[in-house]
């Protein structure tokens, strides 16, 4: 935030009357929200200076421009590692284990980063099982981040690990760091670790720190900020055989991402809202089937994101072979449609240069080459890190235009679908 005399820019956080008042910007660079708030805009404007400062109407004593910084500086938010704690459940392993940490409310959050790791013990038996496939991120069960009091109260994230682990890895292109278990034979205490990225500010290889900066948490909106792990089971890490199969030790490091340079106003920020939305099952052929549920509408989506996996006996596979031809209307509307997963995966792996993950290298030699992550394809209407793309469903539910997601399905054989949704929550006046 650059102060000059009385006059503080702070980009799409203020108000849609202060973006034209006090600073001249054009409408045309930003859309009006109905509580009064604005989404700003800002990409190829001539406002703007070749160092990416913004040109106020105003000069100062020498009659020289003032330039003013958006929130966050123009380049990036400077981001630093806070920790707050780690959470040493006693025993893990048997069922599955919430744990409730309190976050601290006393700063910004862009995002969480969050590192599991413990050691995993095989002994006794004959028959070695089989390591599952996205394991460690398997093991932690659910990631909820929930904020209460203070007025409001909202669940901000609630999610598996492993969707959380591939949004990020398809949206920014790299994968996490993860140490897997790779072998089932007899061991003692055998490391694993992975890296778990949970993002408030908006994510994405593409998108300008201007933008992502509109949807930080700011916890003061809470009187309770908590955060929730659920730790699984040992068979998250490794299914079948007879072998006696343990977890002697399990933790979660948790730090905060901090961003120095942001200064929130008088308005709330967006909030990113990132959920799994159902799980599904099919075991039939079907051309155009529907999700079990209609996708919700009433809020700006940036993305859905699907996982298909089988989980026949005690599998936990993820497959490239379940599904055909995607269509995605709006009422009537035609919005999308690919024949293909590679027509998704492909085009999102150009969009943010996503990198082959490593884990799971994948059963499937074919899918190994055709999508980046196996079993995972993601509709991405952020394009190129813009915000005019997003799927703008705030106004179907008084309109009754429903959101039809028609996907063909290709195999006979069990099959499980996960869905994902990343939506935007409008902030407004406090």
């Amino acid at each position: 935030m650059l102060v000059k005399g009385d006059h503080s820019f702070a980009g799409a956080l203020l108000s849609a009357d202060e973006l034209v008042k006090k600073y001249g910007i054009p409408k045309q660079f930003f859309r009006r929200n109905r509580d009064g708030s604005a989404m700003w805009e800002p990409w190829a404007s001539p406002l703007f200076s070749d160092q990416g400062l913004f040109r106020t109407r105003e000069t100062d004593k020498e009659g020289r421009q003032i330039l003013v910084t958006p929130l966050a500086g123009g380049a990036g938010m400077s981001l630093v590692e806070r920790y707050v704690g780690t959470d040493t459940p006693a025993a893990v392993g048997g069922s599955v284990l919430p744990r409730f940490i309190d976050l601290p409310r006393d700063f910004i959050y862009a995002g969480l980063m969050l590192q599991p790791s413990g050691t995993l013990t095989v002994a006794g038996g004959t028959t070695n099982g089989v390591p599952t496939d996205e394991n460690p991120m398997e093991f932690i069960e659910r990631v909820v981040v929930e904020g209460t009091g203070g007025g409001s109260a909202l669940q901000i994230k609630n999610n598996r690990a492993r969707m959380f682990y591939r949004a990020h890895h398809l949206l920014q292109g790299k994968e996490p760091n993860a140490v897997p278990i790779t072998s089932a034979a007899i061991a003692a205490g055998t490391p694993w670790s992975f890296m778990l990225f949970v993002w408030f500010a908006l994510n994405g290889a593409q998108v300008p720190p201007e933008i992502a900066v509109q949807s930080v948490l700011d916890p003061s909106e809470y009187g309770k900020l908590t955060l929730e792990i659920d730790y699984g089971v040992t068979t998250d890490f490794i299914v079948g055989g007879d072998r006696t199969v343990t977890i002697p030790s399990a933790q979660v490091d948790i730090y905060a991402l901090q961003p120095i340079n942001v200064n929130v106003t008088k308005n709330r920020p967006y909030r990113y809202i990132e959920t799994l939305f159902l799980q599904d099952s099919v075991s039939a052929l079907a051309t155009e089937r529907r999700l079990s549920n209609p996708i919700p509408v009433g809020r700006p989506i940036r993305y859905i994101l699907e996982e298909t996996r089988n989980e026949t006996g005690s599998l936990k596979q993820p497959v490239d072979d379940t599904i055909g031809t995607t269509k995605i209307f709006i009422s009537q509307t035609l919005l999308g449609r690919w024949n293909t997963f590679r027509a998704i995966a492909d085009r999102n792996r150009l969009d943010n240069r996503v990198i082959d993950a490593v884990n799971p290298a994948g059963l499937d030699a074919l899918s190994s080459r055709d999508n980046p992550t196996i079993g995972y394809y993601i509709w991405d209407f952020a394009k190129g890190g813009r915000l005019d793309g997003v799927l703008d469903a705030s106004r179907f539910p008084s309109r009754g235009v429903p959101i039809d997601f028609l996907q063909d399905i290709l195999t006979a054989s069990a099959r499980q679908l996960y869905v994902s949704l990343g939506y935007l929550v409008p902030g407004g006046p406090r």
